[in-house]
């Protein structure tokens, strides 16, 4: 019996590598109403995936208990002086905040101090972080979130530098914890205060010719997001030593549906719904950032609801995207697919889709 190979054939598909979309999260004020654990059934059965909960209380972190959603905790300035001051303060905090709770409510981050330029401020995240280790929570990284007025210029972005003092210690501290940057990229603020930025350039309105080239990289940039998301890299990475890499998380991002008289008409539903759809479409297309392939770490939208007793100008009180009901502000976003990878835990994973090679072996006996 002999074997006669009479025909080979290979069948290929092309292998395909698309990059990673960043979970979307979204920040949540508690509110009295409506009830928290409305709340957090509605935000399960959305698609968003993180949840970055501002000031929030012991029952505020049992509500998400077992709801699948990460959660970052933002303290505001007012913990500073005390947390700096003793480090007694932050464990009390940690042990009634996080000890009780986690891991039934996903606590990935605690975020200290919001914009602070404080001396106190490096003091307090060491000491908070000294509290998590004692606590055995291991997992639970210690962050700020920093104001973009800290970097310029804006233009190019790779130009950008802290003006900041605290930014080289800071940056340090981050780096030798494992922790990301996070950061506040709100395009309308400055479309607000700098009128000759082009509209359709801030809320990813496309156009052939609508790009802004970096004279020192040669990258093109289409749209203000990547613009700010860059500049703040280019700054972080100044500081780095021994070239190394910070993930950068977006805190907050998004557009005020009304302003004031005194404010631009494009505060408004119908560019907040623009800016909201090119956001989710830029994110979910995984071409993260001219200067970073993987773009932003994570993107937390600005805000849950709207909070009416902000103070000052209007269209600070209407960053929100439900309404207190419950349902969609616009109904043509849809946050659906970002960070949606295997397991459809909300990771920031690579989706492969592998070419298979076939080998058929035809014989004749």
């Amino acid at each position: 019996m002999s074997l006669l190979l009479l025909h080979l054939l290979l069948l290929s598909t092309t292998t395909t590598t698309s990059s990673p979309s960043p979970p979307i999260g979204v920040v949540y004020n508690p509110l009295p109403h409506p009830p928290k654990t409305h709340i957090v059934s509605s935000l399960r059965a959305s698609t968003f995936t993180r949840v970055r909960l501002l000031d929030p209380s012991p029952s505020d972190i049992r509500a998400f208990s077992y709801s699948n959603l990460r959660l970052l905790l933002s303290l505001p300035n007012s913990y500073l002086p005390s947390f700096s001051a003793s480090p007694s303060s932050s464990l009390r905090w940690a042990s009634s905040h996080l000890l009780p709770f986690h891991p039934r409510s996903s606590i990935s981050a605690v975020s200290l101090g919001h914009h602070s330029s404080s001396p106190s401020l490096l003091p307090a995240l060491t000491n908070l972080r000294s509290s998590l280790l004692r606590l055995g929570l291991l997992h639970i990284s210690v962050t700020t979130v920093v104001s973009f007025d800290s970097i310029s210029p804006l233009f190019p972005p790779s130009a950008a530098r802290f003006n900041s003092s605290v930014a080289p210690e800071l940056i340090e501290f981050l780096s030798k914890t494992n922790s990301s940057f996070l950061i506040d990229v709100q395009p309308f603020h400055v479309y607000r205060t700098q009128p000759s930025t082009p509209i359709g350039f801030a809320v990813f309105a496309d156009h052939p010719f609508g790009f802004r080239t970096d004279p020192f990289t040669g990258l093109r940039y289409r749209n203000l997001y990547d613009v700010m998301v860059d500049a703040a890299v280019s700054a972080v990475e100044t500081e780095m030593k021994k070239g190394g890499r910070l993930p950068v998380v977006v805190s907050a991002t998004g557009w005020p549906s009304r302003g004031g008289e005194e404010e631009p008409a494009e505060a408004g539903e119908v560019y907040a719904e623009m800016y909201l759809k090119g956001l989710v479409r830029h994110l979910e297309s995984g071409v993260g950032t001219p200067m970073r392939r993987e773009g932003a770490e994570e993107v937390y939208v600005f805000e849950l609801f709207d909070n009416w007793a902000r103070r000052g100008l209007e269209s600070g009180r209407h960053w929100g995207v439900w309404f207190e009901n419950l349902t969609g502000k616009y109904e043509g976003v849809d946050f659906s697919g970002a960070g949606r990878g295997a397991g459809g835990g909300g990771g920031c994973g690579w989706s492969v889709r592998v070419g298979v090679w076939v080998v058929v072996l035809v014989f004749l006996v």
